[in-house]
């Protein structure tokens, strides 16, 4: 602060940087009580299902900028309209610039409003001749997080899951099918078979009742006879461990 300003100059100097330090103080609370009520509000309305971080950073960022812009133009005197102007050239020159970062964010936001899947589904993803199994632990504003069975982190961005085909083993509505095939020489007694089959599926935990499994015969040869057992999984992550 220069000394040869008047006393009055200086105290409206202070004051204005105090208010200045207010503001942004006020800011910054305001943004945390934002998002802390994005997240009381999403976990109401999605209580089956974890909220997915990208919704609550481009919600909070959304109200947080519209909170902003409104305290620089009725309280700081700012005139909004050339910045929003200014704001246009520079969306056009960071939108080209920044077009993969922007093309992962928009489609991380498009995935949670289609809803293919949800944290904690297990899904494949089909394409470019890549194939890529996990379960899905988080879903952020550039890159689907998913955990394979062998715990490895897949890090995949939203680009390439939506325009993967997408195959969900985690449906509400219809339990997951798996099944062994067995082949058994001519003279085998099926029923016998059938029964103790049947009868070992239901002692292993992980497996639904209801779709009951089931044993088919599949085809003959020329000295055997090929069997399957088909049954339903309530975890698909533990497939290998109830198959063994």
């Amino acid at each position: 602060m220069r000394e040869g300003l008047p006393p009055e100059a200086k105290i409206e100097s202070l004051l204005s940087f105090a208010g200045f330090i207010g503001l942004a103080i006020c800011f910054m609370w305001v943004t945390k009580v934002i998002r802390l009520g994005t997240f009381v509000v999403s976990f109401f309305l999605s209580r089956r299902a974890p909220v997915p971080l990208v919704l609550i950073n481009v919600i909070t960022f959304l109200l947080a900028a519209g909170f902003g812009l409104i305290v620089a133009n009725d309280v700081l005197g700012f005139s909004v309209a050339p910045l929003l102007a200014t704001s246009a050239v520079l969306s056009l020159v960071l939108g080209l610039a920044l077009q993969d970062t922007l093309g992962n964010l928009l489609t991380g936001i498009a995935l949670q409003v289609d809803k293919p899947f949800r944290i904690g589904d297990w899904i494949e993803l089909q394409g470019s001749g890549l194939k890529t199994v996990g379960q899905v632990t988080e879903i952020n504003w550039r890159a689907t997080v998913l955990q394979a069975f062998s715990d490895e982190v897949l890090v995949i961005p939203n680009r390439v899951v939506a325009q993967s085909q997408i195959s969900n083993y985690s449906s509400r509505r219809l339990p997951v099918i798996r099944s062994h095939t067995f082949r058994f020489s001519y003279g085998t007694n099926l029923d016998i078979v059938r029964m103790a089959l049947l009868e070992c599926v239901g002692k292993v935990a992980g497996i639904h009742k209801l779709p009951a499994p089931n044993f088919i015969v599949l085809e003959n040869g020329d000295s055997w006879t090929n069997c399957k057992l088909l049954y339903w999984i309530v975890d698909f992550g533990e497939q290998y461990t109830v198959g063994d």
